[in-house]
C-alpha cells in the first residue's frame, strides 16, 4: 500500500530522500521507488519518525535550490496542546479535519487524499505527472 501511494506522490525521475529523525536527522538518498520503501521499511523498524521528501532532486542533496520535480500539493497539519498554545497547529486531529474542510472550498481545489500521520494529518492533491519545480513554486 506505501509503495502505491509513493508511485503517486513521487516524481518518476530524479533522486529521493528518505529522513529518520531520532535523536538528529539522517537522510538516505534513493534512486528508485523501490528503494524508497526499502530505506523506509528499515528506518520505521528503527522506531524514528520517517519522512520522505516529496520533492526528486538533482543529485544526493535535500536543499531546496537542487529540487527538481514535484508530483503534488500537499499540506501537514500538525496536532497537539503545545502546538496549538503556540500557533503553530491545532489542539486536536478532528480541529485540524474541520479547518482542512474549510479551506478546500476556499481555494477550490479538490478533495485531497488525507493521511494520518500519527501527530497530524497530511492532505495530498496528486498530479497526474511530474512538474518542474519552477513551474510548481509559483502556486504552492
Amino acid at each position: 500500500m506505501i509503495k502505491q501511494f509513493y508511485e503517486k506522490a513521487l516524481p518518476s525521475q530524479g533522486v529521493y530522500c528518505v529522513a529518520k529523525l531520532d535523536k538528529r536527522i539522517t537522510q538516505k538518498f534513493a534512486e528508485s521507488i523501490d528503494d524508497v520503501e526499502t530505506i523506509a521499511r528499515q528506518f520505521e523498524l528503527e522506531e524514528a519518525n520517517v519522512y520522505v521528501a516529496l520533492a526528486s532532486f538533482d543529485g544526493y542533496s535535500r536543499k531546496a535550490e537542487d529540487a527538481q520535480f514535484l508530483r503534488s500539493f500537499f499540506i501537514d497539519l500538525d496536532v497537539g496542546a503545545g502546538k496549538a498554545a503556540l500557533g503553530r497547529g491545532y489542539e486536536s486531529k478532528g480541529d485540524a479535519h474541520v479547518s482542512l474542510q474549510a479551506f478546500i472550498p476556499r481555494v477550490g481545489l479538490p478533495p485531497p487524499i488525507i493521511i494520518d500521520s500519527g501527530t497530524g494529518i497530511h492532505a495530498y492533491w496528486l498530479f497526474d505527472r511530474d512538474i518542474p519545480v519552477t513551474e510548481w513554486k509559483p502556486y504552492a
